[in-house]
């Protein structure tokens, strides 16, 4: 894993922080797709091919039937998610490679802060879950919501469940990958609708790299739902 280390103003509003940010580490994988977007809604996915000095990424542009980004674009940005939130960093293109359908990017010292409030729960998220609840195991459950931080799920009757009761979940991701982690009942409600029952947990010491794949997830699902809904 390599780690980009900025160190910058945030440029955040008052009601997320005010002051002086004197490092913030985003995790950058080689391998991870990222969006290069520019300020007209234009998107381009990009694969981290690897990250070089000066806060600079080499990258492979993945679309191939699309005109690529203009090497002289002022308004190009990227998106990075954070344990702390979900950060836009502006970034230009300082070397192209054609043949190779390489990119080489110059990230500014300078992020804005487009979510950041401990972690973004997704709603309706296309995850399923595989739980023991009362030693029944039961299957595939939908989740009403999603985040770093825990799960929602929605039972389709009722259970008799305290809060705080310890739980182990079996996450099913949308690429089939599935994650294993402690959780704690936090939460348990009856729905409005009929026969329907909402169990809020909270992950208990789950690994940093499946934290990592779940807010990934959360993100870029986001991004996508964002999109259509311009």
């Amino acid at each position: 894993m390599w780690y980009a280390k900025f160190r910058a103003f945030a440029l955040l509003s008052e009601e997320h922080y005010n002051g002086f940010v004197d490092e913030l580490y985003v995790a950058i994988n080689p391998g991870q797709v990222i969006e290069v977007s520019n300020s007209v809604g234009d998107v381009w996915s990009f694969g981290v091919k690897t990250l070089l000095a000066g806060q600079r990424l080499l990258c492979e542009i993945l679309d191939k039937d699309r005109l690529p980004p203009r090497e002289d674009a002022d308004d190009l940005k990227i998106s990075v998610t954070h344990e702390t939130g979900i950060y836009e960093i502006p970034v230009h293109v300082i070397a192209s490679n054609e043949a190779n359908r390489e990119y080489r990017f110059q990230l500014d010292n300078k992020y804005h802060v487009i979510q950041r409030r401990g972690f973004y729960r997704l709603p309706n998220p296309r995850v399923f879950v595989r739980c023991t609840i009362n030693d029944e195991k039961v299957k595939m459950i939908s989740a009403a919501d999603i985040g770093g931080g825990g799960i929602g799920l929605v039972l389709e009757r009722e259970v008799e469940i305290k809060q705080g009761t310890a739980i182990e979940l079996e996450i099913v991701l949308p690429d089939r990958s599935t994650i294993t982690v402690n959780g704690r009942v936090m939460r348990v409600r009856k729905e409005p609708e009929p026969n329907r029952f909402y169990l809020g947990i909270n992950f208990v010491n789950i690994a940093k790299a499946d934290r990592t794949k779940i807010v990934s997830y959360v993100f870029s699902h986001q991004l996508q739902r964002n999109e259509e809904d311009k």
